[in-house]
């Protein structure tokens, strides 16, 4: 049994979030919450045809959230920010002129003072052994016992992780669709006197 999300001859809708995240969806199943469809409906390779071609937009804005977490900054730049822009956008990320111009950019550069928070999302299962998983589309490691752990950036906003297994005779198939939202908010630093 072919997994439908990546069916070749199958139907495929081409969704996007209020985030500008695109993801290509088979179209007998429903449109997850916060998401919408765009573009034409067809064939697994037309769609994803079409978002390569309409991918410019996305690719912008991660330029520009790339530049200011200070992806561009030689003094705070990520070696594993820059590899997970360059693996999502599919080029190398230049070096520009951008400085990071984040919470606390101009007073707290002074004082070599920072804070910095992230998350990632860690997902867990588990199956019969002998079970295929697939997780957004990508095949899932099993250890012996039918377990399994991935790890995730989480960005802000509305992630959709569909997770499908199929049982070792391609009999039964079981979808879970796992929606989980993050929001970020960094408030104005706050500078107090020093006490003498």
């Amino acid at each position: 049994m072919t997994n439908p999300f990546d069916d070749e001859e199958g139907e495929f809708l081409i969704l996007v979030n209020d985030e500008g995240q695109h993801s290509l969806w088979p179209a007998q199943f429903d449109v997850p919450a916060g998401w919408r469809t765009i573009g034409p409906r067809g064939e697994r390779q037309m769609c994803l045809t079409w978002i390569d071609e309409n991918w410019v937009d996305v690719q912008q804005k991660l330029d520009k959230i790339y530049a200011l977490s200070g992806g561009y900054d030689k003094n705070t730049s990520s070696l594993e920010l820059r590899k997970l822009f360059e693996e999502r956008l599919r080029r190398p990320m230049s070096s520009q002129v951008v400085t990071s111009l984040g919470s606390g950019a101009f007073g707290s550069k002074a004082r070599k003072f920072f804070f910095k928070l992230d998350a990632e999302l860690i997902v867990y299962g588990a199956t019969e052994p002998t079970a295929k998983v697939m997780i957004q589309g990508e095949p899932v490691q099993l250890r012996p016992d039918g377990t399994f752990t991935m790890r995730y950036s989480l960005p802000d906003g509305r992630q959709i992780l569909p997770a499908v297994a199929y049982s070792a005779d391609g009999v039964e198939e079981r979808t879970i669709v796992l929606a989980v939202e993050r929001n970020t908010k960094s408030l104005e630093p706050l500078i107090h006197e020093a006490s003498e």
